[in-house]
């Protein structure tokens, strides 16, 4: 099964499995798992785990450097 990136209200990690249906173009339909206000890592996977702690941007926010963020990113916390 499918798993995903969440990330919890205090900028942690952790994986959580998910069930999908069909798959249209190059989105999925997930039928079990997910649930309305979860935050899911869309971008920057290969830098975030389960376990890690992150500063989760919102789609349209400001990036660091300025630049719109992409929907989903997460980028390690710098504390």
């Amino acid at each position: 099964e499918p798993v995903v990136l969440i990330v919890d209200d205090k900028g942690g990690v952790s994986e959580r499995m998910i069930r999908t249906g069909r798959v249209v173009d190059n989105r999925w339909l997930v039928t079990e798992g997910i649930r309305a206000g979860d935050r899911v890592i869309v971008e920057g996977l290969q830098k975030a785990k389960a376990g890690m702690t992150v500063r989760a941007v919102p789609a349209g926010a400001p990036a660091a450097n300025g630049a719109p963020a992409p929907t989903g990113a997460a980028a390690p916390r710098k504390d």
